[in-house]
């Protein structure tokens, strides 16, 4: 992985990175970034990119919301699902990903995000700490992790402390 600097035609700075091949169609694949007002902020801001792109940590912009993104998961994961197991991932994800997640763009969904959604869970609609964990499975392991998504998973504070879910009377 390399990078260059060049000086634009209005006095900025940008950064290019080589970002390897297109796995689909091997086209040589170029990521630009400019509007630094000098050389050394935009030595800086390569570097940064450069090793988080060495880290596998770096993630493209894409306008790909969290309801996007998990309906191709879907399509992508059904034929290898058995049918119950079809079901109970649209229930998930349809039920209680999307309604509180769905519109936000995957590259800006953080923690916070994914804690306030386990915590409507719990608190809210009153799930059982299984359901929240099912919910937990489904979007921390199945679907971002093995796709390099590994930015947005987040231990939860209460999965480690199970108690036993007593429903309000």
């Amino acid at each position: 992985m390399r990078g260059c600097i060049s000086k634009r035609k209005n006095g900025t700075y940008a950064y290019t990175i080589e970002m390897g091949k297109h796995p689909e169609t091997g086209k040589r694949r170029q990521k630009m970034k400019a509007g630094f007002t000098s050389r050394k902020e935009a030595e800086a801001a390569l570097a940064h990119a450069l090793s988080k792109l060495g880290r596998g940590n770096y993630i493209e912009q894409t306008k790909e919301t969290v309801q996007e993104y998990f309906t191709k998961f879907l399509a992508m994961k059904r034929p290898n699902l058995r049918p119950g197991t079809v079901k109970v991932y649209k229930w998930l994800i349809n039920y209680h990903i999307i309604p509180k997640l769905g519109q936000i763009p995957l590259v800006m969904l953080t923690p916070r995000h994914l804690i306030g959604m386990y915590e409507t869970l719990r608190v809210e609609k009153q799930l059982s700490p299984q359901t929240v964990n099912h919910v937990t499975r489904l979007y921390m392991t199945d679907s971002l992790q093995p796709f390099g998504m590994n930015r947005y998973i987040v231990t939860l504070p209460h999965s480690s402390n199970r108690q036993k879910y007593q429903k309000p009377r």
